[in-house]
């Protein structure tokens, strides 16, 4: 009878593991689907970006394209985030040019407001209101937009960082725009 138990024991476990192994590459291959469905639908998404940033994320090989548009919020949320913190230190840090620290004051004000619009996108996207989902990221991304265009404006450079933080901020947002516009 242990023997039976052990003999059925390691066929449901042989049976699990070849399971596993057959879907773990369909699993896998959805984030690069998602990207490409959000590529060919929004000109705008860079498919390697798409890929590259969801596989980062723990989880998004085990999600479906609504997860996947609550990760790509949720990353843009955590870069908001980011961005609002080295912003902040960079103006705190800015004592020779008065006009660089306001300016650096105003992208941290955006930044803490993208970071509420992303948030409350990827509530609305839990909510499967895609509708109010999509007008709060294109919020998000048009503040991102708005940082370094405040630079050009006051005739200054944009410090090196601000340009990367708003280049991620802006390719974050229209990923989860692209990914949110997917879903019905």
């Amino acid at each position: 009878m242990e023997r039976q138990r052990t003999q059925g024991l390691s066929v449901s476990m042989a049976l699990l593991l070849f399971h596993a192994q057959m879907t773990l590459p369909l699993v896998e291959a959805y984030v690069e689907q998602t990207c490409s469905e959000a590529a060919k639908s929004d000109p705008r998404v860079n498919y390697k970006f798409c890929v590259d940033t969801l596989y980062r994320h723990r989880g998004s090989t085990e999600a479906d394209t609504w997860r996947l548009a609550q990760i790509a919020s949720d990353l843009a949320v955590n870069t908001s985030e980011v961005g609002k913190l080295l912003i902040d230190d960079m103006a705190k840090k800015e004592v020779r040019d008065p006009d660089m620290r306001r300016l650096l004051n105003g992208c941290s004000k955006l930044y803490d407001d993208m970071g509420t619009a992303a948030a409350r996108a990827e509530d609305n996207i839990r909510a499967r209101n895609y509708g109010a989902a999509k007008q709060l990221l294109n919020q998000d991304i048009a503040m991102a937009r708005q940082c370094q265009a405040s630079f050009g404006r006051a005739g200054k450079g944009a410090p090196a960082i601000v340009t990367q933080i708003d280049t991620e901020a802006v390719n974050l947002g229209i990923l989860a725009y692209a990914i949110t516009n997917l879903l019905k």
